[in-house]
């Protein structure tokens, strides 16, 4: 099934953007688009929404993966400047594309070398830096949370990573971190037990006979 997109009315360029199915015989690149951290930065962003119960199925998140769509000629994702590319012809830039085409209403760049993020919302049909809060954390409107920075270590890479925070400043957890959280309860439940009980003996009271 083709779908049509069309940009509202504007004075900006108009584009008729078509999905289509790739031929049956399209032979994609053999080398990947990725690098060996955004599968693991990938999986534990949508691990901890999935967690939280913010995942339906109406959603698409993807790791490494082709857009293909037709603005009157094939798209191709070009390096030529990178997330910043504002290239307006073909092949377009990604900024172009996502900007001014697709219009995608959030526009997240983040080096998890360095662990600079930054972010963009879509105002008036141009992309507009936004400005962290006080914990440096970006509010995402449409997600209702917090998008931030953490500095640790999982799935044995320590460095950067992308985390997600509720209104409230909760951090959403990783499946391993809530493991930890109910450990150090029960841990915490049972030393109060102890001391309990520890008490009552002292005062010559038998525990078991309460």
């Amino acid at each position: 099934m083709t779908q049509t997109l069309s940009k509202p009315p504007a004075t900006q360029t108009k584009y008729n953007i078509t999905w289509e199915k790739l031929p049956d015989d399209f032979k994609l690149p053999d080398d990947p688009v990725e690098n060996i951290d955004q599968p693991l930065l990938a999986a534990a962003l949508r691990e901890a929404l999935e967690l939280a119960g913010f995942i339906i199925a109406s959603m698409l998140i993807a790791s490494n993966f082709g857009l293909c769509a037709k603005v009157k000629m094939e798209f191709l994702s070009d390096t030529k400047g990178s997330e910043y590319s504002t290239i307006s012809k073909y092949p377009y830039g990604k900024w172009r594309f996502y900007e001014q085409i697709l219009q995608v209403p959030v526009y997240a760049i983040f080096d998890p070398k360095s662990g600079e993020l930054e972010v963009y919302l879509l105002v008036s049909g141009q992309y507009t830096k936004q400005e962290p809060d006080a914990n440096s954390r970006f509010w995402i409107e449409s997600m209702g949370l917090f998008l931030g920075v953490w500095s640790g270590k999982k799935s044995q890479r320590t460095g950067y990573w992308l985390r997600w925070w509720d209104e409230n400043g909760n951090l959403l957890l990783w499946g391993a971190e809530r493991v930890e959280q109910e450990q150090q309860r029960a841990d915490e439940e049972r030393q109060r037990a102890d001391r309990l009980m520890a008490y009552l003996i002292s005062q010559g009271i038998d525990p078991d006979a309460i």
